[in-house]
């Protein structure tokens, strides 16, 4: 008799075969699309950057009145085009027309500078390590803390929120001195 076809065996060696390999390369490629995830947002965080420190340039030539001067300031507060993801929320603190530090929200990473060198950046998923910035426009002065989910049960600490982000205090008294008028700190 002549056969023409598979067992039933040798095509459960065959799945079998299959479902390890399948097994071995999902973890593979699950770390490479991450890690591409990953150099992705300090590719765009790098870019952001160095868009801001040529419009810090240009205006500093063009003797703009809208010309960023030294200080930090929120990510919403600034109008920079660039290609690529822009940053969903963050500061970036700039002296001389040069970025010297930043925290920038993209996608789901918070990018930093690497090793204290704004020309390099790491990204960390999750935004809850590294401080925000608030700046507040009525009072020139900044906050640097932490961000709350604006839902987070504080208890009786007081709430300031500007620009879309909330820091806790402990009191009032506090709120104020990092640069909150009563009205801010709830």
């Amino acid at each position: 008799m002549n056969k023409k076809g598979f067992t039933l065996i040798e095509l459960l060696a065959v799945i079998v075969i299959l479902a390890i390999i399948a097994l071995i390369a999902t973890p593979i490629i699950t770390g490479i699309v991450a890690n591409v995830k990953k150099g992705g947002a300090e590719s765009s965080a790098l870019g952001w950057i160095d868009a801001v420190e040529k419009q810090s340039m240009v205006n500093m030539l063009d003797d703009n009145s809208n010309s960023l001067t030294d200080g930090t300031y929120n990510v919403s507060d600034l109008d920079i085009k660039v290609k690529g993801e822009k940053p969903k929320s963050g500061w970036v603190k700039i002296e001389q027309g040069q970025v010297k530090d930043y925290s920038l929200v993209i996608g789901e990473y918070t990018v930093t500078p690497k090793d204290n060198n704004p020309s390099k950046a790491v990204a960390v998923k999750g935004s809850s390590k590294y401080p925000s910035v608030v700046y507040s426009k009525s009072t020139g002065g900044t906050h640097v803390g932490y961000p709350i989910d604006a839902n987070q049960d504080m208890g009786s600490k007081y709430v300031w929120t500007e620009s879309g982000v909330s820091f806790p205090f402990n009191s009032l008294e506090e709120c104020n001195a990092a640069g909150g008028s009563n009205e801010q700190c709830v």
